[in-house]
Order: C-alpha cells, then structure tokens, then sequence
C-alpha cells in the first residue's frame, strides 16, 4: 500500500481526518516519471492538481518580452502544485517540470467535484486550497517589491548556488532554455565580453561549454 505519511500535515488538510485524506489521495494517480519530464506546460488545459511524494518539480513561467521561460519555483516532496484549477477554470498559468526522478499523486479535478457532494470535508480542502493560494499571491507581491526596490534576487541566489558547486567540484545536471540539457563541472561563472554573466562547463570528453547565465532554467547536482 502507498505511504502518504509526508503529506498528512498539509495545510490543505487542516481540519480533515485523516479517513478523509486517505480516500482522497487513494482516488488519485500515482505517477513516476524521470527527470526533466514535462508535466504540463503553460496555457494547457487544466484537469487536475498534483502532490509530490517523491523528488523535485520546478515551475516556470514565459517572459513574454523575451519568449523564454524563468524559474518561479523549486518544490519538494510534501509539497503541492496546480491546485489554482480548482478555484479558476482557466488555461495553466505556469509549466511544470520534474527536477529529478519524482512520485506524483494526481487528483482529478472532474473525480474531486463528484466525491465533494458526498463528503462535506471535501468543501474544508477547496477553503484551505483557496488560503494556500492568497498566501502564494502575497508573497509573489512581496517578491516583486523586493526586485523592484532591491534587484533580482533570485538570479543573485542562483549565482550563489552555483559558486558553491564550484567549490564543491560537484557534477551538475544543467536545463537549459529550448529544452537543452548539459551535465558536467563548473569551471567558473563571470561577466562575459558583453558585460553580461557567464558560466563555463567542462563536460566528461573535455569539451568547454561557454553558457550565458540567463539561458539556464535550473541547476541541480547530478543524479539527484
């Protein structure tokens, strides 16, 4: 039998019981995937919400000024992702994608709404759903307060976590835009020639890869 046990304390599950919980994700379907697989992208119709059992997803959404994508989130195991469909019925509002091999429970949008009328508990998961995302608004607004008064500070953490693997000698697994992916060590990240950052990769045959900071999606260690 499936162990839900990481994701009983939920904050979409406060004031339910735990009968409640189990028949709920038991509804679901598990999904195993690979890393970097695609789980939906930005604009597809939206059909359901999934929890992390397993693994890392990171979500991304298109700059429409440069038409690439930009990282907006890395979530863990315990954590939720597409649960707006239950509150708006609109396209996706983001692209999803596993970080490394990953466990997902999807709830079906369409099996939530027939199994609400028959357990009133199911109305308590939407109002906490509903909570879950005015707390995300509030913090996407205070990050933007934060870049417009302080400068980007995602890139700044990006750049950091990447010195690190440096010092670390570390083997990472680089996404970049269009799809591309990269695995090697990091020689060193600077400012190119055209003043803007860049980072060099050795890969396993020797080969130098000059990559300009903007175009990486996500970094993580390889193998993870």
């Amino acid at each position: 039998m499936m162990s839900y046990e990481i994701l009983l304390k939920h904050q979409m599950f406060d004031g339910v019981s735990k009968e409640t919980i189990t028949k709920l994700l038991e509804s679901g379907e598990v999904q195993e995937l690979a890393q970097m697989t695609k789980i939906f992208s930005e604009g597809d119709t939206a059909d359901g919400f999934y929890f992390i059992l397993e693994g890392q997803v990171g979500i991304s959404k298109k700059d429409v000024s440069t038409n690439r994508e930009t990282k907006v989130a890395i979530l863990d195991a315990g954590e939720t992702f597409g649960e707006l469909t239950m509150i708006d019925p609109e396209a996706r509002s983001a692209t999803a994608r596993t970080i490394n091999n990953a466990k997902l429970v999807k709830i079906s949008k369409e099996k939530f709404e027939s199994d609400w009328k028959n357990n009133p508990e199911y109305f308590k998961i939407l109002l906490n759903i509903t909570k879950i995302i005015i707390k995300r608004l509030r913090i996407s607004n205070q990050k933007l307060m934060d870049e417009i008064v302080w400068g980007k500070k995602e890139e700044s953490e990006s750049a950091e976590r990447m010195i690190n693997l440096i010092n670390e000698k570390a083997e990472v697994r680089l996404l970049l835009v269009g799809e591309r992916e990269l695995i090697g060590k990091i020689k060193s990240i600077d400012n190119g020639l055209s003043g803007l950052p860049e980072l060099i990769l050795i890969d396993s045959t020797g080969h130098a890869f000059i990559i300009p900071f903007s175009s990486v999606q996500y970094i993580v260690k390889s193998g993870k």
